[in-house]
C-alpha cells in the first residue's frame, strides 16, 4: 500500500471564505447534465471486465457510485476517473468478489483493507511493468452518511441510467470541505480537490444560471400573452386600465430584494418575501429525520427493516435521471433579516 505524504496545504483565508459562501449559494444545486456512467471511462479498469462490473453496478441498487467516476454524469468535463469508487453494503466481499473476477482473466489480483475504516480495495499487477494498479476502493455506509466539519451534510444520491450516483452537491461539499479545513489540505489530495471544487463550482453555477434564463424565458412569454389579455379587458366597461397596468413590484423593492439574496447566499430565492417595512424570508417546519441509510438511500424502505422496496416503486424514483420533484414547501412565518 503506497504512503501519503503527511505535508499540508494552507489555503488563504479570504479563499477559504470564498469557497464558503459558493457552497452555500450552491445549495440544492443540480447539475443540466445526466450522462450515463460506465467503467470504460476508467484508466486503470482493465477493459475485460468492463461490461461485467457496469452490470454489477446497475443490479446491485444499494451500491453508490461516487468520485471522479461519477463526476462522468453531472460534469464531464472533468478529469478523468482512474478506478471506481463506490459505496457498498460488505466492502469485503464485493472487493474479493471483484478480484476475484479479475483472476478468471489472468490477472494477478488482491483485495486487502483500505487505510479508511470499514473500506476494502482492489489491485492487480500491471503485466509488464508489477506495478500495483488500484481497481476500485470501496467504502462502507456507515461513515458515508455525514454532516461535514466545516459545513453542511452529505446528499442522498440519485439513480441515473441504472446507476446509484452520487449528487454533484455531495461531491463538491466535500471538496469544499477540504479546501476550507483549517488544517489545510493534504498535500497529496490539494491540486485534486481544487480542481474537482472548481469544475463542479462551474458546473452548477452554470446550470443554475441557464435554468434562470429559461425561467425568464418563459415569463417574458407569459407577459406577452398577458398584454393581449390586458389590452382585452381595457375595452371592458368599469375595468380599471390604470390600476391592471400598474407595476406591482416598484424598482426599488425589486433591489432590495436582490441586495437581501446576495448578502443570503444560503437563503433559497424562493423563500425570500416582501413585508411592509422590511425583506424577509420564511423558514420551513423539518421533517422527522429517518434512519441515515434510508435518508442516503432513498430505495431502502426502514418499514421492511432495510429490505430494498420492489423494482417498480424503484423505477418510480422521482429522482431518476438526476430531475428532482420539488418538495412542498411550508411557508411556517419566523422572520430572519
Amino acid at each position: 500500500m503506497p504512503s501519503q505524504n503527511t505535508k499540508r496545504v494552507q489555503v488563504p483565508r479570504p479563499v477559504r471564505q470564498s469557497v464558503k459562501t459558493i457552497a452555500k449559494t450552491l445549495n440544492e444545486g443540480l447539475s443540466v447534465y445526466a450522462y450515463p456512467v460506465s467503467i470504460k471511462k476508467t484508466k486503470d479498469i482493465p477493459p475485460e471486465i468492463h461490461a461485467w462490473l457496469d452490470n454489477f453496478l446497475k443490479t446491485h441498487p444499494d451500491t453508490e457510485v461516487f468520485g471522479s467516476l461519477a463526476m462522468q454524469s453531472y460534469a464531464p468535463h472533468g478529469r478523468a476517473p482512474g478506478d471506481l469508487d463506490a459505496v457498498v453494503d460488505n466492502p469485503e466481499h464485493i472487493a474479493r468478489t471483484i478480484a476475484s473476477k479479475l483472476k478468471s482473466h489472468g490477472y494477478s489480483a488482491k483485495a486487502y483493507p483500505h487505510p479508511w475504516k470499514g473500506g476494502w480495495q482492489v489491485a492487480y499487477k500491471h503485466k509488464k511493468t508489477g506495478e500495483d494498479i488500484i481497481v476500485a476502493d470501496l467504502h462502507a455506509k456507515g461513515g458515508h452518511n455525514v454532516r461535514f466539519t466545516e459545513y453542511g451534510y452529505s446528499k442522498k444520491p440519485s439513480r441515473v441510467h441504472g446507476m446509484l450516483i452520487q449528487e454533484a452537491e455531495d461531491q463538491m461539499l466535500r471538496k469544499a470541505n477540504s479546501i476550507v479545513s483549517k488544517g489545510g489540505i493534504g498535500s497529496h489530495r490539494a491540486a485534486k480537490d481544487l480542481e474537482d471544487f472548481i469544475v463542479i463550482a462551474m458546473t452548477l453555477l452554470d446550470s443554475k444560471e441557464l435554468r434562470a434564463q429559461a425561467k425568464l424565458a418563459k415569463v417574458q412569454q407569459a407577459k406577452r400573452e398577458l398584454k393581449k389579455v390586458i389590452e382585452y379587458a381595457g375595452q371592458i366597461q368599469g375595468t380599471n386600465k390604470k390600476r391592471m397596468t400598474a407595476d406591482p413590484i416598484p424598482d426599488t423593492l425589486e433591489k432590495k430584494v436582490i441586495s437581501y439574496a446576495k448578502s443570503n447566499p444560503d437563503v433559497d430565492v424562493r423563500d425570500i418575501v416582501i413585508l411592509p417595512n422590511k425583506i424577509a424570508h420564511t423558514t420551513r417546519v423539518p421533517k422527522r429525520n429517518p434512519p441515515e441509510q434510508a435518508k442516503r438511500y432513498p430505495h431502502v424502505d426502514d418499514k421492511t427493516g432495510g429490505r430494498p422496496q420492489s423494482q417498480s416503486r424503484l423505477m418510480g424514483n422521482p429522482v431518476m435521471f438526476g430531475i428532482k420533484t420539488p418538495a412542498k414547501r411550508p411557508r411556517i412565518f419566523s422572520w430572519k433579516v
